[in-house]
C-alpha cells in the first residue's frame, strides 16, 4: 500500500515528492483537501473527487503524483488530477464500501477492494475494467506489493493470504491471528508483511520463509502505559525499518523492526483521522480534529492545523476591518479582513456555533449554537463577559439592537429572548414560532421593530413591549429575514429559493422573486439575505453555492458569483458596501468586490489568493474575488 492508511471513514496520503498531502475524515466531517506540506496552507478543496458531503473514505496518489483516486462508503471510486482536482472519471463498485485502494508501481493499474471479498482492477488511463479477483473468506483489508504482482488479503477467519495477481493463484497462507485481520501492509522491499487483528496482536512476517519474525502483543512502555486496544491502521516507513500502528484509542505507536521494541508513541495523535509517513520517512502526518505533523526521530509534534468543518455564520465589524466566523466545530474566530489572518479564537461552546454578530460599537461579539447558550466575548481580551444559559435547545438566531443595549436570541424552541447586554438580565421573552422554531432575527435600523423568521411566516414585534405588530405569510418556510437601511422594507427568503419583499408599515407584499432551479443535490434554499448599506441592492446565497445580487427596486438580477464548492450558509456586506463576505460548508470565507459592474446576471469566477482559478472553468466576467480564509 503506497503512502496510505485509510480506516473506513478517514484517509491521508502524501504525494511521492512530499510537497502535497490530501486529508479527509467523514468521522470529523473534514472535507477532502489538498495541502502544502511546507506552509501548511490549504491549496484547494477537491469536491469533484468527493461525495456529496465533500468527503472521501480512502485516498491514494499515483506513483508519479499526477493522479488522485478516492473511494467512498457507497462504492464509488473517483479518479482525477491531483493538482487541480478535476475528475476524469467515476466508476461504481457493486459492493461498497471501498475498503482498499492501490495504484500499481507503474501507475497504470488501480486495484480496488470492496466489501464482498472482491478485488477489482481498472486501467488508470481510461477507467476501463481489466479484471476482478474473488477472494475466499470475507476480506477486510487488501494490500498490493509495490511491483503489482502480489496481493495480501487479511481475512475474517484470521488468515493472511498472498495471491498472484495475474493468475489468481494462492501462493502463501500465513497462520497466527485468532480472529479477523484488520489491516495488512507490505514492506517497501515486498519481502516482508505486517498484519494486525482482533486478537490484539501486530505481527511481522518474512514472506520468503513464510514465518513470523516478531509479534507485538500488549506492550508495557517505560511510563507504564499499556497498549491493549486493537490496532486498526499500519504503515511501514519508506526505508522499511519502522512500522507505525494506530489503535482504537487514537494512539500512534512506532515500532523498531530490528529490535521489536516500541520506538516512539504519540497518544491522541490520530483522533480517528488516519496517518501516513512522508516520502523521506522523517515525518508522520495524522488527521482528525486537527491535521498534525510529527518528527519521527525526536518523537514530538512539529505543528498542527485546524481542519474544521462547515462555516455557519459570518459578520463584519462596524468599522469593516474585522470579520467574525462561527463554525460546526464550536469555534468562534476573529479575522483581519484585509490580510485574511486569524487574530483570535474564542472557545467555550459545546457543539456547532450557528450565529455570530458584532455589537454596534464593535467591542463585543455575540455567539449562539447547538448548546443553547448565548455568549458575549470581549474582542480585545478574548474573554467571555456574559453567559446566558437557555433551554437545552439549539439557538439559530442572534441579533444586537441598533443602540447596542439589547440582544435578541431564538432557536429550536420557538421562543425569542431579549436581554440587557451590560447585565445579561432578561428584558422580555415571547413565544414566536413554537411549532417550527426561530430561524432568523433582525432588528430594524431605527430600533422600533424586531423581525422573526420561522415556519410559514415572518413576524414583526415591538421589542420593548414584547407585542406582535404584524404577521407576514410566506408559504415555503422562512429561512432568513433582513431590513432595508431605511427600515421601510423587509425581505424574506425561503427553503424553495424564493424571495419576498414587504412594506413594513402596511404588511403588503410589494415584490416576489420566484424560486430558483434546484441545486444538483436537490436543495435550493436561500440561507442568507442582506441589503447593501445604500439599500439599492440585495445579496442572496444558499444551498446551490451561488452568490446573487439583485436590484432591490426592480427585482432584476445583476450579479452572479461562483467560487464556493458547497452550500453557503451566511453572507454580510462590509459597512461601506464595497465587499461581500460569504461563509460556506466548504470551510471557507470568500471576500468579493461587488462594486465592479456586472451585466445581466453574468457569472463571475473566484480565484485563490495565489491567483489560480477557483470553481468551474468557463467564459465568465472578470474576477471579483479578493481573498479566501481557510477555516
Amino acid at each position: 500500500m503506497r503512502d496510505l492508511i485509510g480506516l473506513g471513514s478517514s484517509a491521508i496520503a502524501y504525494s511521492r515528492d512530499g510537497s502535497t498531502i490530501t486529508a479527509t475524515s467523514a468521522f470529523w466531517a473534514n472535507p477532502l483537501r489538498l495541502w502544502d506540506t511546507k506552509s501548511g496552507r490549504v491549496l484547494r478543496s477537491l469536491p469533484q473527487l468527493a461525495n456529496r458531503e465533500g468527503m472521501a473514505d480512502i485516498v491514494a496518489f499515483s506513483p508519479d503524483g499526477e493522479r488522485l483516486a478516492t473511494g467512498d462508503s457507497q462504492g464509488k471510486v473517483r479518479v482525477g488530477t491531483a493538482v487541480m482536482g478535476h475528475r476524469l472519471y467515476e466508476v461504481a463498485i457493486p459492493h461498497g464500501p471501498i475498503r482498499s485502494l492501490m495504484f500499481s508501481d507503474d501507475g497504470k493499474t488501480l486495484a480496488v477492494g470492496d466489501e464482498a471479498s472482491t478485488v477489482w482492477f481498472w486501467e488508470v488511463g481510461t477507467g476501463r475494467k481489466l479484471s476482478r479477483l474473488n477472494v475466499d473468506g470475507f476480506s477486510w483489508r487488501v494490500a498490493m506489493a509495490h511491483d503489482g504482482t502480489t496481493l495480501a488479503i487479511g481475512r475474517w477467519d484470521g488468515l493472511v493470504v498472498l495471491v498472484e495477481v495475474a493468475s489468481g493463484r494462492e501462493t502463501i497462507r500465513l497462520r497466527g491471528h485468532r480472529g479477523p485481520v484488520n489491516c495488512v501492509a507490505f514492506a517497501p522491499d515486498g519481502r516482508r508483511l505486517a498484519s494486525a487483528g482482533d486478537d490484539g496482536t501486530l505481527r511481522y512476517w518474512d514472506l520468503r520463509l513464510g514465518r513470523e519474525l516478531h509479534r507485538f502483543p500488549t506492550y508495557r512502555l517505560p511510563d507504564g502505559l499499556i497498549i491493549e486496544d486493537l490496532v486498526n491502521q499500519i504503515a511501514f516507513s519508506p526505508d522499511g525499518k519502522l512500522l507505525a500502528a494506530g489503535d482504537s484509542r487514537q494512539k500512534l505507536t512506532i515500532w523498531d523492526l530490528e529490535t521489536g521494541h516500541a520506538y516512539r508513541s504519540f497518544p491522541g495523535s490520530t483522533s480517528g483521522g488516519g496517518f501516513a509517513f512522508s516520502p523521506d520517512g522523517k515525518r508522520l502526518a495524522s488527521g482528525g480534529a486537527y491535521f498534525r505533523f510529527w518528527d519521527v526521530e525526536r518523537g514530538r509534534e512539529i505543528r498542527r492545523y485546524p481542519h474544521n468543518g462547515r462555516l455557519n455564520s459570518v459578520a463584519f465589524s462596524p468599522n469593516g476591518k474585522s470579520l467574525v466566523t462561527g463554525d460546526s466545530r464550536s469555534a468562534v474566530r476573529l479575522w483581519n479582513a484585509s490580510l485574511g489572518q486569524e487574530v483570535r479564537s474564542f472557545t467555550g461552546h459545546d457543539g456547532p456555533v450557528y450565529e455570530v454578530a458584532f455589537s454596534p460599537d464593535g467591542r463585543l461579539i455575540g455567539s449562539s449554537g447547538e448548546d443553547g447558550i448565548v455568549r458575549l466575548w470581549d474582542t480585545t481580551t478574548g474573554l467571555e463577559v456574559v453567559h446566558l444559559q437557555r433551554q437545552p435547545k439549539r439557538l439559530y438566531a442572534l441579533a444586537f439592537a441598533p443602540d447596542g443595549k439589547t440582544l435578541g436570541s431564538g432557536g429550536e424552541q420557538g421562543i425569542v429572548w431579549l436581554n440587557n447586554v451590560a447585565t445579561g438580565r432578561g428584558v422580555c421573552q415571547f413565544e414566536a414560532s413554537p411549532k417550527s422554531g426561530v430561524s432568523s432575527l433582525a432588528f430594524s435600523p431605527d430600533g422600533k421593530l424586531l423581525a422573526v423568521g420561522g415556519g410559514e411566516d415572518a413576524q414583526l414585534w415591538d421589542p420593548v413591549q414584547g407585542v406582535q405588530i404584524r404577521k407576514l405569510k410566506h408559504p415555503g418556510g422562512v429561512e432568513t429575514v433582513a431590513f432595508s437601511p431605511d427600515s421601510k422594507t423587509l425581505v424574506t427568503g425561503d427553503i424553495n429559493g424564493a424571495l419576498r419583499l414587504w412594506d413594513v408599515g402596511t404588511g403588503r407584499l410589494t415584490m416576489r422573486i420566484p424560486e430558483r432551479p434546484l441545486a444538483e443535490d436537490g436543495r435550493s434554499a436561500i440561507r442568507s439575505v442582506a441589503f447593501s448599506p445604500d439599500g439599492k441592492s440585495l445579496a442572496t446565497a444558499g444551498d446551490d453555492a451561488v452568490v446573487r445580487l439583485w436590484n432591490a427596486v426592480t427585482g432584476e438580477p445583476f450579479g452572479r458569483y461562483l467560487g464556493h464548492e458547497h452550500g453557503i450558509n451566511s453572507l454580510a456586506f462590509s459597512p461601506d458596501g464595497r465587499l461581500l463576505a460569504t461563509a460556506s460548508e466548504d470551510s471557507t470565507v470568500l471576500l468579493w468586490d461587488v462594486t465592479i459592474p456586472q451585466g445581466g446576471g453574468r457569472e463571475a469566477e473566484g480565484s485563490n489568493v495565489d491567483g489560480s482559478a477557483k470553481g468551474p472553468k468557463s467564459e465568465r466576467a472578470p474576477t471579483e474575488f479578493l481573498g479566501v480564509f481557510y477555516h
